[in-house]
């Protein structure tokens, strides 16, 4: 959860998903942690949402490592 909540303040980084999945997070507005760290609520561009589980994310990685 403490790693969750650095990302968020982090200029752009990924979620990698347990399924292999990688959501894309542009910037620290499109994240959002709820109160208990247990959730995260990713906002998209075009008014959509995911809504992550955070103990299956295993790795994020920021934007220094996305060759962006």
């Amino acid at each position: 959860m403490h790693c969750v909540k650095r990302s968020i303040l982090a200029s752009r980084f990924d979620c990698d998903r347990g399924d292999g999945a990688v959501i894309d997070v542009p910037t620290r507005d499109h994240a959002f942690l709820n109160p208990t760290g247990r959730l995260v609520v990713i906002f998209t561009d075009n008014d959509g949402a995911r809504v992550l589980d955070v103990a299956p994310l295993t790795a994020i990685d920021y934007a220094k490592n996305l060759g962006r």
